[in-house]
């Protein structure tokens, strides 16, 4: 066996069962040089430990090399419990903490607030801060109001309190001269008034070098006061600062710890709610309030949703949480979860949503408080621009207020985007009112007519991919436009808005949605041209949810209503696509004559039409050319919609003259392009004509999973799969494929199928070709 050099034999410590054992002397006495062995004879990265024991990477890697000497005790016990070291690694861990400097706390002062109810949600948060406040002098916490700060800021107290430290809260709420911030601390501090008033100097003396800890909570309307703060722990090495204000103080001695929303579940599955930080203390406080709810298949989803509702904002769970003594956890849902008087226990200025948002807006200026309704025209996120185009002006210093001031919350990412937490935004909202309010919501709504209207030739193009994702961050200002277009009657300007975005909507399963829209309006009392928009966005979508025959009269009346220019080829195209699927193909080949030589998205989708009567005549022959000059021209023009499309189609004439490789490869492009681009309309076509190559390669239960995924897609999109040789060869595979497999075993491999995921598709797309 091979020694590290300069360790002898003797050394050695006995190993953990299945590791090598370690040099005890290699690995020296900082705490980090021990955790560093410890975690490397595990073979685990930092980036593993920091996940087992709640701790962020970056104050793993700090304790490692030295710059977080001191782990406070809960540290400790999480990083020994994440390494499953025994008894004696653990000893050994712990006896590499060097000993604190402990002093008595005072007689006199304030000392740190009790902690009446466990932290819930927060606890890497705290594992942070305190990690922190062993390296750094000043620490704010910084965040909306009802975030949580002072919440936190009491744990983080109480837990260094418990460890020795002294420990002292300042309450600066009721403080509004920053000149009184340093005479506040004095007398939190147990200190005598001096004949020239407390200044840092006299601060300093009196503490007299002993190790002191400051809460100093509510700082935000006295920002001003922050350089004498900063002189005071420039001026005693032993005073650190633990401040929470809803602004940063900009001072260089600082270090901002932004506290956002706790997290939500990332799905309604029970095993995601069960660990949300959102849902564990909406459950934790309501059973507080007298109301335990177990978490199964039919209260999870609602859990979640309540949770996201309230955007994860923890004031605003603990009031919906207290509502639920005469809601129950149904009634979070509506429009009283947070209506009442809020929790008698704290202050006037936090007991509501209203009262903590009126405490900010307080601190506005008026260009800022007038920006800030305006902001709650916007239902969702937001950009400069965008917030510029909506009231017409320059927006930047407002805006940075209101960004300062936490009431609007700047969103990670590249580029920057802003939005309001919702329980913020109903605030907002109630300042926007009265005429210059309903004239402002008419601004938006135009804005996002003109967004659509903008979006609508991408859509067509190779920019697909990227306008979906553009749009769909703007959905519900989207929604919210068209929702107010027909609300005040502006009915042309709706139709003309989901003319542009019909395919959108059908690509992002809001297709029945848009049907329901269009409902309401009278299409023929329309503008010709709005009307024959209206229409095309109708036809499209009945194209979608399989309702042929009313795809085929919206399609008639809007080439009747606007027979020339690219809006009457599409209207003609998709005439002729009705009566190939209602089984027609004579009708669907005159049409199509009749846009003879068209270029661009309009001829790769006329070829795929063609395509599709020469399959429906059974004449494969002519099907397999054309499918492939629709392929070639779809990939010229780039839009992975219409390949995909067109992929589909001339995978299903190959598998008819029996090339089940070449339509395989061609079906496994098709789902993995859906998949990775969110697209489930085309793969309600692709995923059963690969399931059925499974069944006749003998997979049956992967042909099964297929046909779930299928289904289940197909019921979140209102899908059909109407095309009448792709659905009666789908259901003849399907009968085969339950005969074979038997009930159980199919619903078995059903049911997985409809819980797959992207990743999942493509494996299983993968898989098929491996056996072709």
């Amino acid at each position: 066996m091979t020694l590290l050099a300069g360790t002898r034999r003797d050394n050695l410590e006995p190993a953990p069962d299945g590791l090598a054992p370690l040099p005890f002397r290699a690995m020296g006495d900082g705490f980090g040089e021990v955790l560093r062995a410890l975690r490397e004879s595990r073979s685990l990265t930092q980036e593993e430990v920091a996940d087992r024991a709640g701790l962020t990477v970056k104050a793993v890697g700090a304790l490692e090399r030295g710059e977080r000497r001191r782990p406070y005790p809960h540290t400790v016990r999480s990083l020994a419990a994440a390494l499953a070291l025994d008894d004696t690694e653990t000893e050994r861990l712990v006896g590499a903490v060097p000993a604190r400097r402990t002093t008595t706390p005072a007689d006199d002062g304030t000392p740190a607030p009790e902690q009446h109810d466990a932290l819930v949600g927060r606890e890497r948060e705290l594992s942070d801060v305190l990690g922190l406040l062993e390296h750094r002098r000043l620490v704010t916490m910084t965040g909306p109001g009802g975030v949580g700060k002072t919440t936190l800021a009491r744990a983080v107290a109480g837990a260094l309190a418990r460890e020795g430290e002294r420990v002292t809260a300042v309450d600066l709420a009721d403080v509004r001269d920053p000149a009184l911030v340093l005479p506040r601390i004095a007398a939190a501090l147990g200190l005598p008034e001096t004949p020239t008033g407390t200044t840092v100097e006299s601060l300093v003396a009196a503490l007299g070098g002993r190790r002191q800890v400051l809460l100093l909570d509510n700082l935000e309307q006295v920002l001003d006061g922050a350089p004498s703060l900063a002189r005071l722990v420039d001026a005693s090495s032993d005073v650190r600062l633990l401040a929470t204000s809803r602004a940063p103080l900009r001072v260089r001695a600082e270090h901002e710890v932004r506290l956002g929303p706790l997290d939500l579940p990332g799905t309604d599955a029970v095993s995601d709610v069960a660990v949300s930080p959102a849902a564990r203390l909406l459950l934790d406080r309501m059973a507080a309030a007298g109301t335990q709810v177990g978490l199964d298949d039919r209260t999870a989803p609602l859990v979640a949703e309540v949770c996201r509702r309230l955007d994860g904002l923890p004031l605003a769970v603990e009031l919906a949480a207290a509502r639920t003594r005469v809601l129950g956890l149904e009634g979070l849902l509506g429009e009283n979860a947070l209506s009442g008087n809020g929790l008698r226990d704290l202050p006037d200025r936090q007991r509501t949503i209203a009262a903590v948002v009126t405490w900010s807006h307080g601190l506005l200026d008026v260009e800022a408080q007038d920006l800030f309704a305006a902001l709650s025209a916007f239902h969702g996120p937001f950009t400069l621009p965008r917030v510029e185009a909506l009231v017409d002006d320059d927006v930047l210093e407002p805006l940075s207020a209101l960004v300062e001031q936490s009431l609007v919350v700047r969103l990670p990412g590249a580029g920057p985007r802003f939005r309001l937490l919702h329980p913020i935004r109903e605030q907002a909202a109630a300042r926007l009112t009265g005429p210059d309010g309903s004239a402002l919501r008419d601004r938006h709504a135009r804005l996002f007519e003109q967004v659509a209207a903008d979006a609508a030739p991408a859509l067509f193009d190779h920019r697909l991919v990227d306008t979906l994702a553009r749009l769909d961050s703007e959905d519900a200002d989207l929604r919210a436009a068209v929702a107010h277009l027909v609300a005040t009657g502006r009915h042309g300007a709706v139709a003309r808005t989901l003319g542009h975005v019909w395919l959108r909507l059908a690509l992002r399963n809001h297709g029945v949605e848009g049907l329901e829209t269009l409902a309401r309006l009278d299409l023929d009392a329309l503008d010709p041209a709005d009307a024959a928009a209206g229409h095309r966005a109708a036809a499209g979508l009945r194209l979608l949810t399989g309702d042929l025959a009313r795809m085929h009269e919206h399609a008639t009346a809007a080439l009747a209503l606007a027979p020339d220019g690219p809006a009457g080829i599409e209207a003609r195209l998709l005439l002729a696509n009705s009566e190939v699927f209602l089984g027609r193909p004579d009708a669907a080949r005159s049409h199509l004559d009749a846009t003879a030589a068209v270029p661009g998205y309009l001829g790769a989708y006329r070829a795929m039409i063609l395509t599709q009567v020469s399959i429906s005549t059974g004449d494969v022959t002519t099907a397999i050319p054309l499918g492939q000059d629709a392929v070639e021209r779809a990939r010229a023009v780039g839009n992975d919609f219409l390949l995909v499309a067109t992929l589909n189609v001339l995978a299903g004439a190959l598998s008819l003259a029996g090339d089940a490789a070449s339509s395989a490869r061609l079906l496994a492009e098709s789902v993995t392009r859906a998949a990775r681009t969110a697209m489930a309309w085309p793969m309600t076509y692709s995923l059963p004509a690969l399931a059925g190559l499974a069944v006749r390669l003998g997979r049956y239960e992967l042909a099964a999973r297929l046909f779930g995924a299928s289904a289940s897609l197909a019921a979140r999109s209102a899908a059909d799969r109407s095309f009448p040789v792709s659905r009666e060869q789908a259901d003849r595979d399907l009968a085969e494929l339950r005969a074979r497999l038997g009930g159980d075993a199919f619903r078995v491999a059903w049911d997985v199928g409809r819980a797959a995921g992207p990743g999942d598709l493509e494996g299983w797309a993968d898989e098929i070709l491996g056996t072709v």
